[in-house]
């Protein structure tokens, strides 16, 4: 087919193939995107998380938050086997506080809970979910706290392609 054999209809933005008469929409996208917000136990972090989420443009249109909590080996030993159905991510103080701003600035919110190594759920979740961005709440620490205990911020930066934003310590 040459350039010719394409008529633009700019009022409609559909391209018509003139062979065969059949249009497609070249209209942009305007469908929502995801955006995977990990929190830890800090409500501060979380609430700073959730401010930026909701300052991204047109949030409460476009965008939907995928809070996840990642129950470690260290808080599932805390919780009886019995009560192994109560970990959720809804009863994590910070992922509610979290939950609670962007309700009240109608972003759409989805709660999602892992167990295991932090930075790997987190990149899992950000696969499994297609995000367009991970947000991570940024802790301070000295370098030799991040050489003896690592960084989930780093090792989530390192372990995906997608683009990465750790917010600071103030809260929205």
């Amino acid at each position: 087919m040459t350039d010719t054999d394409t008529n633009i209809d700019t009022d409609t933005n559909t391209d018509t193939d003139t062979d065969t008469g059949v249009g497609a929409d070249t209209t942009a996208e305007t469908d929502g995107y995801q955006v995977l917000v990990p929190i830890d136990q800090n409500e501060e972090h979380a609430l700073t998380q959730a401010g930026y989420v909701a300052d991204l443009p047109a949030a409460s249109e476009r965008v939907e938050a995928v809070l996840l909590h990642v129950f470690t080996p260290e808080e599932s030993e805390e919780i009886p086997d019995e009560l192994g159905t109560y970990k959720s991510a809804d009863r994590i103080a910070s992922v509610r506080r979290a939950r609670e701003y962007l309700d009240e600035r109608d972003v759409t919110v989805t709660l999602l809970d892992a167990s295991g190594t932090p930075a790997a759920a987190i990149v899992e979740a950000a696969e499994d979910h297609d995000a367009a961005a991970v947000v991570v709440g940024g802790r301070k620490r000295s370098t030799a706290e991040e050489a003896v205990f690592g960084s989930v911020t780093q090792s989530v930066i390192h372990g995906t392609a997608r683009p990465v934003v750790v917010t600071g310590d103030e809260t929205a």
